[in-house]
């Protein structure tokens, strides 16, 4: 394990080092492809790498190795996030900052080496969704493998030089699922489909209760002693 988690260490400071030398290109068809993730890795992190091995097994007609370790003799994804505390500071190194933003980074480099990370897992499981639809073509229209998903066969994929860095605009990204909305599937691999579409759409993970007023925010028992001047004026003199 040790030996492992130092194999990572010194491939991607190596390759952090190199980064201005990265080549534009990255083909879907070469051989030999492996998906590192640390065997430690929380588990989002690590469904965020069997979902990229299964939508690039889909796009390549090859079936991608899935593994704990990188080789630099070999064309490799690793799949990562800061909270790997081994990987953090290179990590880091390609522009991630640890805060409640969700944030993801992807980078190709000259070896075949490609990062997709982000600064918590959930931002990884982002990345993750985000390359496939920027660089494979696949799309997510319904939380269905069948009817929903699109993977095309693709002969290569272009990944540009440089580091692509993704912080969404707004922290709160939710839009309202209705309770008695009907799917044509009743469930997706286990999952709930609304809370799959939820993560392919690449919604928010933080939720503020606000729904249908202020009432979830608490005013009146958070402020009503400290400060009641938050609270508006009745003509008699005193607040609501």
């Amino acid at each position: 394990m040790r030996t492992l988690r130092r194999t990572l260490v010194m491939l991607v400071g190596l390759l952090v080092a190199s980064a201005a030398t990265a080549e534009p290109l990255w083909s879907a068809g070469r051989t030999g492809w492996s998906i590192g993730v640390p065997s430690m890795a929380d588990e989002v992190v690590q469904y965020a790498a069997r979902e990229l091995k299964d939508a690039l097994d889909g796009c390549s007609g090859a079936n991608i190795r899935l593994a704990n370790s990188i080789s630099p003799n070999r064309p490799t994804i690793l799949v990562a996030s800061m909270e790997d505390k081994v990987l953090k500071p290179y990590l880091s190194k390609l522009g991630l900052t640890a805060s409640e933003d969700e944030q993801c980074v992807v980078k190709l480099f000259k070896s075949g080496f490609l990062v997709i990370a982000g600064n918590q897992p959930r931002a990884t499981l982002h990345g993750v969704y985000d390359f496939l639809e920027r660089h494979a073509g696949v799309r997510f229209y319904f939380p269905d493998e069948e009817l929903g998903t699109v993977v095309p066969r693709q002969a290569s994929v272009v990944v540009p030089d440089g580091v692509r860095k993704v912080t969404p605009d707004f922290l709160l990204r939710n839009p309202y699922f209705g309770g008695d909305g009907k799917w044509h599937v009743k469930d997706f691999g286990g999952c709930d489909v609304k809370s799959m579409h939820w993560m392919h759409l690449r919604l928010a993970s933080t939720i503020i209760p606000c729904c249908h007023g202020s009432r979830d925010f608490k005013y009146i028992e958070r402020f009503g002693k400290t400060h009641p001047e938050y609270f508006a004026l009745k003509k008699d003199g005193t607040r609501r």
